[in-house]
């Protein structure tokens, strides 16, 4: 059985380490993710201004006739 030193790294170690990092994350995110100028209100954020664009159908680019001898796009 190999000896494991105190401060040997393994993957558990490291997914600890991972995920305690994300959890501060959460939990001081909001310090993190002010900006230094300031941010919008998203409520004072005028929405659907500009209607969506439809494109028009795609123009035929041919036909072929299968064995029954109908068109086929």
């Amino acid at each position: 059985m190999p000896i494991q030193s105190r401060w040997m790294s393994t993957r558990r170690h490291f997914l600890k380490a991972l995920a305690t990092g994300g959890v501060g994350l959460f939990v001081g995110g909001e310090a993190v993710a002010r900006v230094v100028g300031g941010s919008l209100n998203p409520s004072s954020i005028p929405k659907y201004q500009t209607p969506m664009l439809i494109p028009p159908a795609m123009p035929l680019a041919g036909t072929i006739t299968d064995m029954t001898g109908a068109n086929v796009d």
